[in-house]
Formats: structure tokens, C-alpha cells, sequence
């Protein structure tokens, strides 16, 4: 009748097969983001099983059978389902949105396998809006939003002043930016500067201390 006490009947029955009869748990299922390859949320291997293997994001149910003689843990011996899914990948966006000033192109973000960006490469000091826009939105996410596409914020600046009085570090390798004080100090007449407003300057070829 599909339970341990079968046609022994009564708690007799119950008790004497289930100290007998070989029980099986029911499987929890995997964890499983999408990759682009088949992956498998259900693992079992004490009878079979069918719908356990998926690409795609998405809901998935698994068909779980027990060969004769078995039974389930909770004293059934017929198929039983386990729910299983696919999550999206999830994709980061560029961490780094301010940048200094060198007169050279900046690039916040370009064209990858995962997601197209449009104007993610600027030049003047100014401040900008890059769009990124996910490829196969099916399959893959944004981190820090569920929509397809997200607008990145970022600036190219002179200088940028903490209230110290000292400037940050100009990226690359021969761009660094400094209060006017300090190159007063370390300045001498082979070095070219570019004076930016008042109260910083960037300096080439210079090397921090």
C-alpha cells in the first residue's frame, strides 16, 4: 500500500520492515549558477533519476525512482520529484569611476564577451555616463541591479583635494599630482609642470617620496 507496514499490516508490520528493509533519503538538491555548459542539480545514485540536467537559467524538476526493495525514508517506495534551479551569473561593474586628468584617453569600461558599453572611453576633464548592456540577459545579471542595462557615473578631474592639502595620485606611471608646497620644495628647471588652479599642480616625471 506503499508504506513499510506493506500487507504485513498493523505496527507489527511497520516495525519489522522498517528495521529490514533498506531506506533511502531524498536528495537535497545543488547549488548551480549558469556557466554555458550542462551542469547537474540533483545528484542520486541509489536508483534513477530523469530531469536533473539543465544548461539554461531557469526551474527544473527532477524524477526520482527507487529499484525494488527500497523505500524512502518516510516509508513510500513510489517516484518522488526534487525542485531544482538554475540561478543567473552574475557580472560586476568597473569599480573604478574617477580618474585624473592626463590629457590622454581614459577607458572606464569596453566591450567584453559578457556586456557592449557606450561611451566608456572620454578625454577632457568633465563628468560622464557610461551604459553597459548585458548580452544574454537570459543567463546573466548585473550585480548591483536586476535591469539589462545599467549606467555607470565617472569623471575625469584635474586634481581632487581630501582637505589635507595633499592631492591623490594621477594614474600612470610618470603622472603624479602634488600640493604646491611640496614641489616648491623638490622642483628644479628640467622638470615640466602643468599648473591646475591653485592648490595643486600635476607634475611629470617626478617621483613621489
Amino acid at each position: 500500500n506503499g508504506g513499510f507496514g506493506g500487507e504485513s499490516g498493523g505496527k507489527a508490520g511497520i516495525w519489522k520492515s522498517a528495521n529490514i528493509l533498506p531506506t533511502v533519503d531524498l536528495p537535497t538538491p545543488n547549488t548551480v549558477v549558469y556557466n554555458g555548459k550542462e551542469q547537474e542539480g540533483v545528484s542520486f545514485s541509489k536508483g534513477s533519476i530523469t530531469g536533473n540536467k539543465a544548461t539554461l537559467v531557469g526551474e527544473y524538476t527532477a524524477t526520482l525512482t527507487l529499484p525494488d526493495g527500497y523505500y524512502w525514508k518516510d516509508g513510500t517506495y513510489s517516484e518522488k520529484t526534487v525542485k531544482w534551479s538554475i540561478a543567473k551569473h552574475s557580472v560586476s561593474p568597473p569599480t573604478r569611476t574617477s580618474f585624473c586628468y592626463t590629457g590622454d584617453e581614459i577607458t572606464v569600461a569596453e566591450d567584453t564577451d559578457l556586456y557592449t558599453v557606450e561611451n566608456g572611453k572620454a578625454t577632457d576633464k568633465n563628468d560622464y555616463t557610461a551604459t553597459l548592456k548585458l548580452k544574454d540577459a537570459d543567463n546573466y545579471k548585473w550585480a548591483n541591479s536586476d535591469d539589462e542595462s545599467i549606467f555607470v557615473n565617472y569623471d575625469i578631474h584635474a586634481f581632487k583635494d581630501d582637505g589635507s592639502g595633499k592631492c591623490e595620485y594621477c594614474g600612470g606611471a610618470d603622472h603624479y599630482v602634488y600640493d604646491v608646497d611640496y614641489l616648491d620644495r623638490v622642483l628644479n628647471g628640467n622638470n615640466t609642470v602643468r599648473t591646475e588652479e591653485n592648490t595643486c599642480i600635476v607634475a611629470k616625471s617626478i617621483s613621489p617620496n
